[in-house]
């Protein structure tokens, strides 16, 4: 393995043998080692189009449907022949279309999806994507990164790594920079060796990359993954469904084929054949993954538009459930544009100067987390003050610690003491203080006043501690209490807003913050949320209260103050037992809460381990655009769901008619080949449904799509069209077969638009939302072709259709416009008599209900 010969060197061997310094590489070194050896990456997506097509005929019926062709060409059918070739290769070429464009958009969002790393290039702390790594670059290592290479360790500050995706091994492993003295013999032993994929669980420290992309342990074994992907049970429905569907029709066709052949004994074999493949493949909605791909895709390129970027299709559906949203305050209904509004201490200039030095990214001011305490200070500071810390010498810097709610590093003073400076949440610091029970309760009395007026207050303390390797919070006591800085964080103009929109879609807004319950309640205040900072509910109530009462807290409560990622993980957990919840998290403590929840979101500024657990990621934080994502989704979930309802009512309505009929009748209702140009002039027009506005009852609550109901009710749809079928029959049965299988096939196509038109509202179908203007434009084009088709030469001959009196169109439009009242009237039982009840009739409500 390449990564043993680097753990016995020094660092001075190592940056000798990358040709590197401890300041990095220079960019123009970066850039030639780039063209060089590569990109780090481990694999490259590439689609290819003709596989794509190839995989349209790679089902039963299609096959059976080009051995139909190719027999009727045999037998001398040579017209019947090419135009089923010629619907197979439209039918392939449509498929092919769609499905390669979604998978392009799909690589194109994936493009969107930050992959970032913090390397040092001519003595500079830069982010760059992670494809541009190579081997020399000195990588800055934090908690919660996902490691982007194969790096040896030379700079350590307690850094503990997962790297189970490696070795199995599910506890942290922790690291250090110095040499082996005995070469290892197994990842496990690799003690000083960062390795692609794994992930910094806890602190920090440097290293050097000296292997990339394949060639890394991760690029060699790529079939382990530490990123666990969430099902969507959406989406397995939709392939049960198309399953169940197609053995069903398989069997259905195949009883037809030998009914037909056995009591009509008049008609060739290879029509009889023709027509039941033909009928089958008219049955099986083979568009529907499809369909509900592009729905997919297209609703995640709209929402890229709006900062919001989708990494699994799937969360789209997850996301028009949503019931319950889950956010902190800070960046998502403030600005997280902190800005240092007073320091309260003695000695002003000391407090600031300890707060500085309590920063774990003081040598990295240039790349500071905007919206940070840190930032913050640095703004606030002087210049001078900052330039003198250049010199510092830093033993051990720590990131914050939310067990604690502080953050410390330790510093060698000028008298070569080690002190160590502390900074964090007051009530965690003071009790580290050497203060009296009097003083501490005037300082705490001191941060709820100021948190009552929505300032956040941060508690700064210095304490010397004794010469270590490695520094916890054992260390941190009797310290010198330096001060307060009180911080103000501005409200979001849109918070207001996002907060009523919500309320009109039935959307419950929940706050956990770890603020303090007075800057919760004020902060709550300002954006019209009534509640006061006794209502609010802290973690350390919650985690205290019994089994029963964390229920009710969890389902009553809107601002829980104070928690920890512990108690954000628990509160989410319960919450998602009864509700479909939204968590936005960012830390690398919100894995697990972003894993529990049913749509996980971060912030881009996130941690990498964050992102990952996450499924959708934010541009820019802010409660109007979570809001706005929902109703995006459902917008999406009610328009696929509409597709599956429509198509499989018309599929199932053709099925019962096409076969009923052509055993009844003495010649074939339809002929393969018109069968399969009604599937086509029918699909193509479903299409346009994914851009289907919804309407407002329907954004008002979530959907949640239930495949088997949407079946049975397909079902029922479908036998509520027999009677009309029948009806046409008998008015036209005596016509010659060509005309009537011409009128028949104008009829069903037309009465499949009627299915759309009804079937895209649950109301009554005037109610529905208004069609859009290139929508419509598109259905009339379709229906302007299917009335004139029959008058289209050589087209018409093709298909075996005949130019028609128009008179007949004036029965046609007459037998549709009952059929949709033959679809309308049940449709009301199933949106708008549920749930039905005895006393709903006696009161009456019944009947209001209903109209």
């Amino acid at each position: 393995m390449i990564a043993y010969q680097w753990t016995a060197k020094t660092v001075q061997q190592i940056s000798a043998d990358l040709h590197t310094t401890d300041s990095g590489l220079s960019e123009t070194e970066a850039a030639r080692r780039l063209r060089e050896l590569g990109g780090n990456d481990t694999q490259a997506s590439t689609v290819s189009l003709f596989s794509i097509f190839a995989k349209q005929y790679a089902n039963f019926l299609m096959l059976l449907l080009a051995f139909g062709a190719g027999l009727s060409l045999f037998l001398g059918q040579t017209v019947d022949g090419l135009v089923i070739l010629s619907i197979l290769v439209i039918n392939g070429v449509l498929g092919t279309f769609q499905e390669y464009r979604a998978q392009q958009t799909s690589l194109a969002l994936r493009k969107h999806i930050p992959q970032r790393v913090s390397v040092r290039r001519d003595g500079v702390v830069k982010i760059i994507q992670r494809s541009q790594l190579v081997p020399g670059d000195v990588v800055v290592i934090q908690s919660g990164q996902i490691i982007s290479a194969d790096m040896r360790l030379i700079k350590n500050f307690g850094l503990i790594v997962d790297e189970s995706s490696l070795t199995g091994e599910s506890t942290g492993i922790v690291k250090h920079a110095e040499p082996l003295a005995v070469t290892p013999s197994a990842i496990h032993e690799c003690s000083n060796i960062l390795f692609s994929g794994t992930v910094s669980i806890a602190g920090g420290g440097e290293a050097i990359v000296f292997a990339t992309g394949k060639q890394s342990e991760f690029g060699k074994i790529i079939t382990l993954t530490h990123t666990s992907k969430k099902r969507s049970s959406f989406l397995e429905q939709i392939h049960l469904l198309s399953d169940f569907l197609f053995r069903a029709t398989i069997i259905i066709t195949a009883l037809l084929f030998l009914i037909l052949l056995i009591f009509k004994p008049g008609l060739h074999i290879n029509s009889i054949f023709l027509f039941a493949v033909a009928l089958a493949i008219a049955i099986v909605p083979e568009m529907l993954p499809l369909i509900s791909t592009i729905a997919l895709t297209k609703g995640s390129l709209s929402l890229v538009a709006h900062g919001v970027l989708i990494k699994r299709l799937s969360a789209l559906e997850d996301l028009g459930g949503v019931s319950v949203i889950c956010i902190d305050k800070t960046g998502t209904i403030t600005k997280n544009i902190l800005s240092v509004v007073s320091v309260i201490a003695d000695d002003q200039a000391q407090c600031v100067r300890y707060g500085l030095l309590a920063s774990a990214h003081l040598q990295d001011k240039d790349n500071l987390l905007a919206g940070s305490f840190d930032a913050a200070l640095f703004a606030y500071a002087p210049a001078q003050q900052i330039q003198n810390f250049h010199d510092t010498h830093f033993v051990w810097q720590e990131s914050f610690d939310p067990r604690y709610r502080w953050q410390f590093g330790v510093f060698v003073d000028s008298r070569g003491g080690f002190v160590a400076a502390v900074k964090g949440a007051p009530e965690s610091i003071i009790e580290r203080c050497q203060l009296s029970v009097a003083e501490k309760q005037a300082i705490m009395k001191r941060v709820s006043d100021l948190g009552s007026e929505g300032l956040r207050s941060m508690a700064v303390a210095s304490g010397a501690v004794s010469s270590k390797k490695t520094y916890n919070e054992k260390d941190l006591k009797r310290l010198t209490f330096r001060g307060l800085i009180t911080f103000e964080d501005p409200i979001k103009d849109t918070a207001s807003q996002a907060l009523s929109e919500a309320r009109r879609i039935g959307l419950v807004v929940k706050v956990l913050t770890g603020d303090a319950p007075e800057v919760a309640a004020a902060v709550a205040h300002k954006i019209g949320i009534s509640t006061t900072p006794q209502e609010i509910v802290t973690g350390a109530q919650f985690m205290n209260a019994s089994d029963e009462e964390k229920n009710r807290l969890v389902r009553d409560s809107v601002i829980f103050a104070r928690v920890t990622p512990t108690d954000k993980f628990e509160i989410i957990r319960r919450l998602a037992v009864r509700e479909s919840v939204l968590f936005l998290g960012e830390g690398i403590n919100d894995a697990p809460s972003l894993k529990v929840a049913d749509v996980g979101m971060v912030v881009q500024e996130a941690s990498d381990i964050a992102q990952e657990s996450a499924d959708i990621i934010l541009t820019e934080s802010d409660l109007l655009t979570i809001v706005k994502s929902v109703i995006l989704g459902r917008q999406i979930m009610s328009n696929i769901s509409r597709y599956i309802l429509i198509t499989l009512t018309g599929n199932f309505s053709g099925l019962y008619a096409l076969s009923l009929l052509s055993i009844i009748s003495p010649i074939l209702p339809l002929l393969p080949s018109q069968v399969l140009l009604e599937n086509i002039l029918t699909d193509v027009p479903m299409i346009a449904l994914v851009n289907d506005p919804a309407g407002q009852a329907e954004l008002e609550k979530p959907i949640r799509t239930d495949i088997r109901q949407l079946g049975f009710q397909a079902t029922i749809l479908g036998f509520s069209a027999i009677f009309l079928q029948f009806l046409f029959y008998r008015l036209f049965a005596h016509l010659p077969a060509d005309l009537f299988r011409t009128l028949w096939l104008t009829e069903i196509i037309l009465f499949e638009f009627v299915l759309i038109v009804s079937l895209r509202s649950k109301d009554w179908f005037w109610r529905g939302a208004r069609i859009p203007v290139t929508t419509a434009l598109f259905f009339c084009a379709v229906l302007v072709f299917v009335l004139f088709l029959p008058f289209i030469a050589p087209i018409n001959s093709w298909f075996h259709l005949v130019p028609y009196d128009l008179i007949y169109l004036i029965p046609i439009f007459a037998t549709v416009f009952f059929g949709g009242l033959l679809v309308e009237l049940p449709k009301r039982f199933f949106f708008r008599m549920q749930p039905f009840s005895l006393e709903s009739v006696a009161s009456g409500s019944f009947i209001k209900k209903f109209f």
